[in-house]
């Protein structure tokens, strides 16, 4: 599409826009508590932290009296099986509290199932034979719970920016992806596609320490446009194949946000003197 339909989109939404940079651009650290067995527990809460101080909150595994509403995740380490029924407490209050928990299961091999640890989903579950191994696993684990919100753990978490930036785009494009299978009118996602993309691209800024302000929105128009015109791709796809139709939408929107979404992350990575890992 063109430059004056890119330009007038970003013109149509600057309020919406301006709402998400200032939000991104406001936001602190996520806060980001750990417990459990204390031997491994130290080394992986210090590679979690690695530099941050203060990065990991590290909680009495045994204490009953938990408030954890201020915390974005909760990360516990387990070393021996069955799961000690004493322990359970602060599990319970995660779960009632809506923080997501990450369960590390070390050296205990076979002996556990991923469904079985309490109130901790089977895909929140890492089985490992060295704590500080599983550290990346962790933070992607907390990154997907956190959805649009990951950016605060790569805030958190300086060191860790690239697996969460990767977690933010694996989001918006599966969103995307979504939106676009289920529009049923001609053009009616365009608008919501385009601007969870722009979301996208201003939480990547800000897991990448960049931060954006208004004299930049010229550079959204640009990401605009290149939404408008995998759109219409799709659209001319769905003319020609009306029974696959929604498929190949919901396949462009998914594939284009992923490439709009890497374009920017190489971008904010050279502003930020990041090496690009390739991955």
């Amino acid at each position: 599409m063109s430059t004056s339909l890119s330009a007038g989109f970003a013109l149509r939404h600057a309020r919406q826009i301006q709402a998400m940079l200032d939000e991104v651009n406001s936001e602190p650290p996520a806060r980001i508590a750990a417990a459990g067995a204390a031997e491994p527990l130290a080394p992986l809460a210090r590679a979690l932290a690695g530099d941050t101080e203060g990065a990991i909150t590290v909680l009495d595994w045994g204490e009953r009296d938990f408030s954890l509403d201020a915390y974005m995740a909760l990360v516990v380490v387990i070393d021996s099986w069955p799961v000690d029924r004493s322990n359970v407490g602060l599990l319970r209050a995660a779960e009632r509290a809506g923080v997501p928990i990450v369960a590390v299961l070390v050296g205990i091999g076979q002996a556990a199932r991923r469904d079985e640890v309490p109130y901790v989903l089977a895909t929140d579950v890492i089985v490992t034979d060295v704590a500080a191994d599983a550290a990346v696993r962790v933070v992607e684990r907390i990154a997907a719970r956190a959805k649009g919100d990951a950016y605060r753990v790569a805030r958190a978490l300086p060191h860790f920016a690239e697996p969460v930036s990767k977690a933010i785009i694996r989001h918006y494009s599966r969103l995307n992806g979504l939106v676009g299978a289920a529009a049923i009118i001609p053009g009616a996602d365009l608008p919501v596609l385009t601007i969870n993309q722009l979301r996208m691209v201003t939480r990547l800024a800000g897991a990448q320490g960049i931060e954006l302000d208004a004299k930049r929105l010229a550079e959204f128009a640009v990401v605009v446009g290149a939404s408008l015109g995998l759109r219409g791709v799709a659209r001319t796809a769905l003319g020609l194949l009306p029974g696959p139709g929604r498929a190949i939408k919901g396949g462009v929107a998914l594939s284009g946000t992923t490439a709009i979404g890497e374009a920017a992350l190489r971008r904010f990575r050279a502003e930020s003197g990041a090496v690009d890992a390739g991955c």
